[in-house]
C-alpha cells in the first residue's frame, strides 16, 4: 500500500487554506448593494433587498462550509494517514471498514461545500438581473449608462472570482477521485485476503480428506482379504 500513501490527501488541506476569495464575494455584494440603494429605493425595495440578503447570505454559508471542509479534511487526513501506516493483510478488513468511516465523512462535506457554491451561482445570476433590471428604470441615460457599466464591471470581476472557485471545486473532485480508487484497492485487497485464507482452508480440508480416503482404501482392501 506505500504506492497510495502519497495520494490525494497530501495535498488537500492546503488547497483548502483560508484564501480571499469570500473577501471580495463579500466585497463585491457591498458595492452593489450601495447600486440598490441609489436607485431602488421608490419602487420593489423591500423585495431589491431581500435578494441582496440571501445573496449575501448564501456567500456566509459558502465560507463556513469552507472553513468546516477544510478541519474536516485536516482530521480526516491524519486518520487515514494511521490507517495506511498501519495497513498489512492481517487487518485489511477492519483497517479498511476504517477508511471507508473516513473517507465517506470526506464525500459529505465536499457535497455539502459544493452544493453552497452552487447556491452562490444560482443567486449571484438572480441578484446580477436584478441590478440591471433597477438600472434600466432609470430616466437619464447618461446616468442609466454609467450605472450599466458599474454594473457590468462588478460582474465580470465576480465572474472572475466565480470561475476560479469553480477551477479549486474541480481541483478537489480530481483529488477525491484518487481516494475513491484508493479505497476501491483497499476493498479489493481485504476481499482477496479473506478468500485466500478460505482457499488455505480449503486446502487443508482436501489434503486432510485424501489422507482419510487412503484410509478407506485400506478397509476394503482388508475386508477382500476376509473375504477371499
Amino acid at each position: 500500500m506505500s504506492n497510495y500513501k502519497s495520494f490525494c490527501f497530501r495535498s488537500t488541506p492546503e488547497r483548502l487554506k483560508p484564501s480571499s476569495i469570500g473577501k471580495q464575494m463579500t466585497l463585491m455584494l457591498i458595492l452593489g448593494v450601495g447600486l440598490c440603494l441609489q436607485w431602488s429605493c421608490s419602487t420593489g425595495a423591500e423585495t431589491s433587498f431581500e435578494k441582496s440578503d440571501r445573496f449575501l447570505q448564501s456567500i456566509e454559508n459558502f465560507e463556513d462550509q469552507r472553513e468546516i471542509s477544510r478541519h474536516g479534511l485536516g482530521h480526516a487526513y491524519f486518520r487515514i494517514d494511521t490507517i495506511l501506516q498501519n495497513y498489512d493483510a492481517e487487518q485489511a478488513r477492519p483497517l479498511t471498514l476504517a477508511f471507508e468511516e473516513v473517507w465517506t465523512g470526506v464525500l459529505e462535506r465536499i457535497g455539502q461545500l459544493k452544493a453552497s457554491f452552487d447556491q452562490v451561482n444560482r443567486r449571484s445570476s438572480a441578484y446580477f438581473s436584478m441590478l440591471d433590471e433597477i438600472t434600466s428604470g432609470i430616466q437619464d441615460e447618461q446616468l442609466k449608462q454609467r450605472e450599466s457599466q458599474l454594473n457590468q464591471q462588478m460582474k465580470k470581476e465576480w465572474e472572475v472570482t466565480l470561475q476560479q472557485a469553480a477551477e479549486k471545486l474541480q481541483a478537489i473532485d480530481e483529488l477525491l477521485a484518487g481516494g475513491n480508487d484508493l479505497f476501491k484497492v483497499m476493498l479489493v485487497q481485504s476481499l482477496r485476503a479473506s478468500i485466500s485464507k478460505e482457499i488455505v482452508a480449503l486446502k487443508g480440508i482436501t489434503k486432510e480428506a485424501e489422507q482419510l480416503l487412503a484410509d478407506l482404501q485400506k478397509l476394503s482392501h482388508e475386508g477382500m482379504k476376509l473375504m477371499a
